[in-house]
């Protein structure tokens, strides 16, 4: 239909409308309103008369607890978002599909045959505990679910369709696991409850509890409680769940969750209710979150929501510093209160999710940018978002002929160097086992070359064995325990990705038998296979759910295509040849992109584009290049070649220091030390201005310097003080105690390790000064000490008081330690000194930790097969409160020694400081 001439904007056309188009309008109104007639209804529909009876069953009076998930709609939900699957997938092979998946996938079907998962906690009053039971409603074949289960449980009839469920013992790899001995017995599995019908499956831990719910399904009991709360608020969502009495259900959660669950309980005994759910959020075309608390204090609830309010819209403000997105999706969080009910909000949408990952890379670009957006929203289209460094799968042609690795002028030699391949020993550490565990690395350099941001290749990493001398094995058999919470076990290999500087890496932690000690290791066996594509094929895909590829075994299939800039795809069959799904825009350039979810072990998987997709391609692998090195390592703690040796000063634990060599300086005159304010700067020392405060108290002097500006904003000491030989090899010489400002992690004794400028001539070590650090004739250290004052960026000091503290040890006793004895920790006199690992890194040795009475501490030193000796480096006071040294690995060595002071003498200097600023730092506080 044309119309003639022109309308004013906002005016209806003036041409008469016909009859027909009357009723096509009245169609299309049919049509809108039944297609949300049928959403709404799709949205809102009741659940089943079969839940609706589990859940009066379950509250038969004893319910502190109920979850409900809607699983028939989860099903439907994720059809419609990522598409339908795969029919002609290349079948996953069984024994590789978890329980779950069976039960969903197998003959079970519960894909289609699940409608809702109904869980309950309950208080069993005769057993004085809870109770948890599960509860599945839909149409169930008994015969299929049994047979799924029995591979991963041990079921056994009770009669009358009850089940007991106890997991099976795991065979690995094809071998018996041996019983545990004796004195640690198996623990005895705990047995689960199961009766199937027709219509339900239920799962309890209680024998009793199983056939008392099961009683109360065929009988119909209403339910004892009312559910009508529960019945309103779980109407319509995805997945609720509701706790009625916080204290009781709590009991029921295991683990650091049920910890919380209690002391929250504890904490806010008047919370009657706590409920939370997901939901669809139609408008949004995304999901709803909330959190929902109800109280008998209306006082409460109003504080608490107050205080959230404010807490939220100030994290909002702060965080559109760091990120815009960051702030948007903040703003998205809502709180709401009644009287009687607080409730927290979140709206999750496909922008959101697209959204959070431009919240990290913008988080990270903060720390390198000094100006930030001010988080205004940019207005108009999606712009397109173009891949700057695309993979160039042409160039992995030359992964064929890796180069020779050759360490860095900065590193130190690996145990193993062959060709293209490398092999170490980082270091030795015990694990919260007790038993020792070795990381160990291989690598592989790179050509030089652009291979883009995906993987260009793989490096797998295997140790076949730790042995002693006579070739006895030292690795624990994994075979038969639980996988590490990190990495892998013993006898897995790991594989990884990594790019670094032109290398690739792996790291393989191993653990050694229990009764195995790091000494007793004499060789390391093992394997590197480097592997990666040479020859790859692009093909094209149709821009539709349904398009597929398949080639040299790989089946891609693409599951669904949204305008939301999604693609949904699943890969079956041949998944290592599969590289990299690409998106191209208009132009042909390949899209940017930022998020990935899914299921990368079963090939199901949603890739986020940023920009308008106009065409798919994918990049399937049709050969790879597979170079493998075997390697073993000896010698594995000798110290590591280095093409620089550094010559350490001989200053090592004295014996004793008289007091003499303190109080001789007490009678010189320091002001003609400290003429010269301006003097230049000493070795380690930063220069940071002019003092803002001096302190002369012979045999010191103090000049307190700040930078207000400087990152960290600690203030300095520059501190004289009288040259002694051996003091800089008492570790516990010089400290300091912060009194004001009165801050968190103020107060506390602070040590520094006392260094003396040096330099070596004709192998001898000297000391250096300048000729004016002395008075007369007897030299003064100038050193600076940058402090640790808790102060927030850009604050000035308006008062700074607290002390300096010298300890000179006038008798000192010494303990021999053996290295082997120190893993557990040994302790002399209160000064603790533990072996926390064997490092070959940047500094190779033995890692020690030195805690406890440290004010009497004098030095640790290692002892080598002669009786010298060996000086420990780096040296480092933590602010734990504890030293951190390392004694380099040296031939022989077995023991270390410990020296503290059993008489000290103690010098303290107070300061208080009223600091006088520089104008150029602004006014200086009033005196």
């Amino acid at each position: 239909m044309a119309l003639n001439g022109t309308t004013p904007l906002g005016q209806p056309p003036q041409t008469p409308v016909s009859g027909n188009i009357r009723i096509v309008a009245i169609l299309l109104l049919a049509v809108v309103a039944g297609a949300a007639a049928i959403g709404w209804y799709w949205l809102n529909r009741p659940i089943s008369a079969d839940a609706l009876a589990i859940e009066a069953a379950v509250a038969d009076g004893s319910l502190v607890a109920i979850g409900h998930v809607d699983v028939e709609r989860i099903v439907e939900l994720k059809t419609r978002w990522f598409g339908s699957d795969d029919s002609g997938a290349v079948p996953i092979p069984e024994e590789h599909k978890a329980l779950l998946e069976k039960l969903f996938a197998g003959d079970a079907n519960f894909t289609d045959n699940l409608e809702h998962l109904i869980f309950a906690i309950n208080v069993l009053a005769e057993e004085t505990r809870v109770e948890p039971t599960l509860i599945l409603a839909g149409r169930f074949d008994e015969a299929a679910i049994r047979t799924t289960l029995a591979a991963e449980y041990q079921l056994e009839s009770l009669g009358n369709g009850l089940w007991s469920m106890v997991r099976a013992p795991k065979q690995a790899e094809g071998r018996s696991c041996p019983e545990p001995e004796s004195a640690r017995p198996r623990p005895v599995a705990k047995p689960h409850y199961l009766h199937i019908t027709p219509q339900r499956l239920l799962i309890s831990g209680s024998d009793a509890q199983a056939r008392h719910m099961e009683q109360r399904l065929v009988s119909g009991d209403p339910a004892a409680q009312e559910l009508e709360a529960w019945r309103a608020y779980r109407r319509g969502q995805l997945a609720s769940f509701m706790v009625f009495i916080p204290a009781d259900a709590s009991r029921a959660v295991d683990g650091l969750p049920g910890m919380v669950a209690r002391k929250a309980a504890t904490d806010t005994p008047h919370i009657s209710q706590i409920a939370a759910r997901v939901g669809l959020a139609p408008l949004s075309a995304g999901l709803h979150a909330d959190v929902s608390l109800t109280s008998s204090d209306a006082g409460w609830i109003s504080e608490k929501a107050a205080k959230l309010r404010q807490g939220l819209e100030q994290w909002s403000q702060d965080s559109r510093n760091v990120s815009p997105s960051l702030g948007r999706l903040v703003s998205r969080i809502s709180v709401a209160d009644t009287p009687d009910t607080l409730q927290i909000d979140v709206g999750v949408d496909g922008e959101m999710l697209s959204e959070i990952g431009q919240t990290v890379q913008e988080a990270i670009a903060s720390f390198f940018t000094v100006k930030v957006s001010d988080g205004r929203r940019d207005e108009g289209p999606v712009v397109d978002q173009i891949m700057q460094h695309p993979t160039d799968y042409a160039a992995n042609a030359g992964l064929e002929r890796l180069p020779t690795y050759e360490p860095a002028s900065y590193e130190a030699h690996p145990l193993f160097m062959d060709g293209s391949f490398a092999a170490n020993l980082e270091s030795v550490t015990r694990n919260s086992e007790g038993l020792f565990e070795f990381k160990l690395t291989g690598v592989v350099p790179l050509p030089k070359g652009e291979f883009g941001s995906f993987r260009v290749g793989s490096l797998t990493f295997w140790i076949d064995e730790v042995a002693d001398a006579e070739g006895r094995s030292l690795l624990r058999d994994e075979h038969c325990v639980e996988p590490p919470r990190w990495g892998k076990r013993n006898h897995e290999p790991v594989v990884d990705t990594s790019l670094f500087t032109d290398k690739v890496t792996v790291q393989k932690w191993v653990r050694l038998a229990e009764g195995a000690a790091p000494g007793d290791a004499a060789v390391i066996s093992g394997r590197l296979e480097f592997s990666a594509p040479v020859q790859v094929r692009r093909f094209a895909l149709p821009l539709t759910a349904g398009g597929h590829i398949e080639h040299l075994g790989l089946r891609f299939f693409v599951n669904r295509v949204g305008e939301d800039g999604n693609v949904s795809f699943q890969i079956s069959g041949e998944k290592d040849r599969f590289l990299e799904l690409r998106a191209l825009n208009q132009d042909g350039k390949p899209l940017q992109t930022d998020w990935m979810m899914g299921d990368v072990e079963n090939g199901r998987l949603t890739r986020h584009f940023k920009g308008t997709i106009h065409s798919l391609e994918i990049y399937v692998a049709e050969r790879y290049t597979k170079q493998q090195a075997a390697f073993t390592l000896r010698d594995l703690f000798a110290a590591p070649e280095k093409k620089e040796q550094t010559v350490r000063a001989p200053w090592f634990a004295p014996e004793a220091i008289p007091e003499s060599a303190w109080t001789q300086y007490a009678a010189l005159d320091m002001k003609r030390l400290h003429a010269d304010p301006k003097e230049a700067e000493w070795h380690g020392g930063e220069r940071q201005g002019p003092p803002i405060a001096t302190l002369i108290k012979a045999p010191i002097a103090l000049d307190l310097t700040h930078k207000v500006e400087a990152w960290g904003n600690n203030p300095a000491l520059r501190i004289y003080y009288p040259m002694i030989p051996e003091l800089p090899g008492v570790l516990s010489g010089l400290s300091y105690r912060i009194d004001e400002p009165a801050r968190e992690k103020t107060g506390a004794e602070r040590y520094v390790k006392i260094f003396y400028p040096y330099y070596h001539m004709n192998g001898e070590t000297t000391v250096h000064y300048n000729r004016e650090h002395q008075i007369n004739g007897k030299p003064f250290v100038g050193q600076q000490i940058n402090l640790i004052a808790g102060l927030e960026q850009n604050e000035r000091l308006e008062r700074f008081a607290g002390r300096i503290r010298f300890r000179l040890p006038t008798r000192t006793a010494s303990t021999r330690l053996p290295l082997d004895e120190l893993w557990q920790g040994r302790s002399v006199d209160g000064v603790t000194v533990t072996l926390t690992a064997l490092e070959r890194g940047m500094f190779p040795g033995y890692a020690m930790k030195v805690e406890g009475a440290v004010d009497r501490l004098v030095n640790l030193h290692g002892i080598s097969p002669e009786g010298e000796r060996i000086m420990a480096a780096p040296i480092n006071f933590q602010e734990g409160g504890y030293w951190t040294m390392t004694l380099p690995f040296t031939p022989g060595m077995r023991e270390a020694e410990l020296v503290i002071a059993t008489e000290q003498k103690v010098y303290d200097y107070p300061f208080d400081f009223k600091p006088k600023y520089p104008e150029s730092q602004g006014a200086s506080p009033a005196d």
